[in-house]
């Protein structure tokens, strides 16, 4: 069964004190949540999520930007 690692990537909507809060993450494995956090950027967000698995769990990365409507 292939495994899909999906990392999606939101623009933090509160106040930003510094940059590396600047967007949120969160990352799952077939479904099931495996990490979130925060980070500058997307490169930034597939490292750390890519931190939380070994490579013979997943077979796809998949990223993800969200828009957040005001």
């Amino acid at each position: 069964m292939p495994r899909t690692l999906r990392i999606r990537v939101a623009e933090n909507p509160g106040q930003i004190t510094s940059l590396r809060y600047a967007n949120t993450w969160s990352a799952r494995l077939g479904g099931k949540l495996i990490g979130s956090g925060y980070c500058l950027n997307r490169m930034e967000a597939e490292e750390q999520a890519l931190d939380l698995v070994t490579p013979d769990e997943v077979d796809e990365v998949e990223i993800v930007e969200a828009l957040i409507k005001d």
